[in-house]
């Protein structure tokens, strides 16, 4: 159970120890600072369990000194210096100061916010504070509102103001303080109340009616094909890859858009095993995991890809192909892609249109395979050929080579 009180005489008795800390010897290391001052505070004061502190994890611009994780979530990261760097501040009434102000004009608090403020986007964190024991500076580091220079943080200049301001402290940065939406409510993201959510698809008549392109779709596909050209059918490899980012801050957006605007899936859909594709930047989610374990068992399976119009089915087939499937599809299969956007009218003629596109890919993308051989022709229709000499073609087997020749024209078809 929090008990602040308790908790203000704790801090009380850190400042204490930490001075004596001081006079024997002389000065603290980062190492020192942090471990009988931030980690005291941390863990006795604003009681945040251990378990969901995680230290010195690495990220591409270096090691966070601590990531606090509220729900298994990252939530704030800690940047922590030795007590001897100095934090000083502008003296003003009131302890916020916007970060493009004159909060950045000492450059030890600017170096700390700006080294904070990268491991954030990196590891997608969305608070962070800078801090060396005795002052704390809090902020908000991605934020999709507004420029995160453009915000403000909360500054704490020092430990006795600290326990002056106790209220203020443990409102904000304790455990359960951090859980019920302190920072959301002090940098300005308030915490979303519930709010009726509709569907568009719940308020159409007919909701469930096939949609079907009309009469008028051959001729106006090709207009509508040059004005609004499927970026995934563009040939520059560099411009699908751009469709696709991955960082930090773009996640902590998706997340927040998701909680307000949600794709579900159909309940009827679900219940026949339908799975969500979460992807990532280097993978296609479950789809890529199906598909390479059938590549490698050999056995055919069929893979039903859904979504309505627009929600980018085309554009993830073709990254799957070019970029994050690219090595999978090359090494254990050959694979042809069959647009059915461009199929004929005609259903008549959609078996002869799959097996064009299947030989046109077989001489332009595999053509180095050189698998157009009558060698090969003949292996693949064994079985044609089977049975053409169990009837039409028995009376040649009895001539040398007779055979041979009678089936080129069955070969050529």
């Amino acid at each position: 159970m929090s008990d602040p009180d308790a908790a203000i005489k704790t801090l009380q008795n850190i400042k204490e120890v930490f001075a004596t800390f001081l006079a024997d010897n002389g000065r603290a290391s980062e190492a020192d600072t942090r471990a009988n001052l931030i980690d005291k505070i941390l863990i006795e004061v604003l009681e945040w369990p251990e378990g969901v502190i995680v230290r010195e994890q690495h990220v591409n611009q270096g090691y966070i000194d601590y990531s606090l994780k509220v729900q298994t979530r990252r939530y704030v990261a800690v940047e922590a210096k030795r007590e001897s760097v100095s934090f000083t501040f502008p003296t003003a009434a009131h302890r916020s100061l916007k970060l493009s102000g004159s909060l950045l004009t000492e450059k030890s608090v600017a170096d700390a916010i700006k080294q904070v403020r990268g491991y954030c986007d990196d590891a997608g964190i969305r608070y962070a504070i800078a801090t060396n024991g005795n002052a704390w500076i809090v902020f908000r580091a991605i934020r999709e509102d507004l420029p995160w220079r453009e915000g403000n943080a909360r500054i704490f200049p020092s430990i006795d103001f600290i326990i002056e301001h106790f209220t203020d402290f443990w409102n904000l940065l304790s455990f359960e303080a951090i859980q019920r939406g302190s920072l959301d409510e002090e940098f300005g993201s308030s915490v979303r109340r519930p709010r009726e959510l509709h569907r568009v698809v719940a308020r159409l008549f007919n909701a469930d009616l096939p949609l079907q392109r009309n009469r008028l779709h051959a001729q106006l596909h090709p207009l509508i094909e040059t004005i609004f050209e499927d970026i995934a059918d563009q040939n520059a490899l560099e411009i699908l890859q751009s469709c696709y980012v991955h960082i930090g801050s773009l996640r902590i957006v998706a997340q927040d858009l998701n909680a307000v605007i949600t794709d579900a899936i159909p309940r009827f859909l679900r219940q026949q095993g339908t799975e969500d594709i979460v992807q990532t930047a280097t993978d296609a989610g479950r789809f890529d995991d199906a598909v390479e374990a059938a590549l490698v068992r050999r056995t055919g399976q069929l893979y039903l890809l859904l979504g309505g119009i627009g929600s980018g089915k085309t554009t993830f087939i073709k990254r799957y192909q070019k970029t994050v499937g690219k090595s999978a599809l090359e090494t254990h299969a050959l694979w042809f892609h069959l647009d059915f956007l461009q199929a004929p009218i005609d259903p008549q003629n959609l078996e002869s249109f799959a097996w064009r596109g299947v030989l046109d890919q077989l001489r332009t993308r595999h053509g180095h395979l050189n698998l157009e051989t009558r060698k090969i022709i003949k292996r693949a229709f064994a079985d044609n050929i089977q049975a053409l000499t169990q009837t039409v073609l028995r009376p040649h087997l009895t001539y040398s080579g007779g055979l041979d020749n009678t089936i080129s024209p069955y070969l050529e078809k």
